[in-house]
């Protein structure tokens, strides 16, 4: 990394591989490792402070497979390591909570599950759920500490059926919840916020082979809850957005 006044150029290889094999015609292993590097963005720095790119390493092993009852679905285990993500300075290190440094090791451990049921051509059905331990490795200030704002455990659950033909053809109807376990207020774990669920719904209708109008109800029963604020440190919440309702038009020429 070099600097010349407000300018900073980093260049840096990265690298990728990995590999599958078919068990059968329904399983597939597979396995991969990959690197990526980029500026941080968004962080604000000390004066005369460089900032250096942030590294990742990521290595996966899974299972894909599909049945004949329509059932598809990925699991795989994960080992994520990040080095020099910015985080807000601390006393300790006598930047007082203005200033970002890049120090320590993030590191997370895990599994994903994804999961789609295609019942018939018009009721199709998903789960993807997450558990992961995320810490912060040998820093001075967050050792041992839950990842800011990273929860152990999502879940996604979601329905969705599409009339083919009749009276409502062109008409889908989508119901779903998305759970998160508690989330840490602040780097140092000294409080979390709770675990929550909330609900949604979509409906679309397709106006002819060209247009489509979409409607989405996110948090459908309105559920009231705070979520840590990520700016200064955390230590504080702020409420969730409450029952969202968007629409859209789409058209296609």
């Amino acid at each position: 990394t070099t600097q010349t006044g407000s300018t900073t150029n980093t260049s840096k290889n990265t690298n990728r591989v990995g590999a599958s094999y078919d068990l059968t015609k329904q399983i597939t292993v597979f396995a991969g490792s990959g690197e990526s590097s980029k500026m941080p963005i968004g962080s604000s720095f000390a004066p005369g402070v460089v900032a250096v790119p942030e590294e990742s390493k990521q290595n996966e092993v899974g299972v894909k497979f599909n049945s004949a009852y329509g059932l598809t679905g990925v699991i795989s285990f994960f080992d994520l390591t990040k080095k020099n993500a910015p985080m807000v300075g601390t006393t300790s290190n006598g930047l007082g909570g203005f200033f970002s440094v890049q120090e320590g090791i993030q590191e997370s451990q895990g599994l994903d599950l994804d999961l789609i049921w295609k019942v018939s051509n018009a009721w199709t059905n998903l789960l993807a759920y997450t558990n992961q331990q995320a810490k912060y490795k040998v820093d001075k200030s967050y050792a041992g500490k839950q990842l800011f704002l990273v929860p152990e455990e999502t879940l996604r659950i979601a329905t969705r059926y599409e009339f083919k033909r009749g009276a409502y053809s062109g008409l889908g109807l989508g119901f779903g919840l998305t759970y998160r376990s508690e989330l840490p207020g602040d780097f140092n774990n000294t409080f979390f916020t709770p675990s929550v669920t909330t609900y949604d719904a979509q409906a679309s209708y397709q106006l002819d082979k060209t247009s489509t109008v979409r409607l989405f109800v996110n948090n459908l029963f309105d559920k009231q809850y705070v979520e840590p604020m990520a700016y200064l440190n955390g230590g504080r919440v702020m409420p969730a957005f409450g029952r969202t309702i968007m629409a859209n038009l789409t058209l296609k020429f």
